[in-house]
């Protein structure tokens, strides 16, 4: 159930969340939109994966173990590192995907400061899970910056007004 929710409720969720953000960005950075919901819809396809991997694993190993204890725990690890690779192992495809939000954001100004701040530390936090002296600490701030930008974005798309983009007509007395 954990991984059902954690992992393939997530990926669908992202996947609407992705729509709403696009519509956002489209309307004053077009091409930056059109980047982000590509590298968004990659995240999503990986969540997606190492939810069905976790699961298929799961039950391989539960059905296993009756047959062989040791042979189920030598699969269980070696395809735990499959899951892992796929869905956080490290975080460059979100991190990036963040990132990019975060700037189009700014560009745009389609965004809140918040959530370009939060964004933008949050990508850099996935993007530096590739090393491994930091990656533990990156890491933690890659998943709680993600919390609160989800948040953030959230409340941006519900609460403020899409950015107008509108020439400014001086008027003359």
């Amino acid at each position: 159930m954990f991984n059902t929710v954690i992992h393939i409720l997530n990926a669908f969720a992202l996947a609407v969340f992705v729509v709403a953000l696009e519509a956002r960005l489209k309307s004053t950075t077009p091409d930056w939109a059109a980047i982000t919901r590509a590298l968004e819809l990659m995240c999503a396809t990986l969540v997606l994966d190492a939810g069905m991997m976790a699961i298929v694993t799961a039950e391989h190993a539960a059905a296993l173990f009756v047959i062989n204890p040791m042979q189920a725990a030598e699969d269980w690890a070696l395809l735990q590192v499959v899951e892992t690779g796929l869905g956080g192992g490290n975080e460059i495809a979100a991190g990036m995907w963040i990132l990019l939000v975060s700037i189009a954001g700014m560009m745009g100004r389609s965004l809140g400061k918040i959530s370009i701040g939060l964004g933008l530390l949050t990508g850099a936090g996935g993007l530096a899970t590739l090393m491994p002296a930091i990656e533990d600490m990156a890491g933690a701030v890659f998943g709680l910056g993600a919390i609160g930008w989800f948040i953030a974005i959230s409340l941006s798309l519900t609460f403020k007004r899409q950015a107008m983009v509108e020439p400014r007509i001086a008027l003359r007395t």
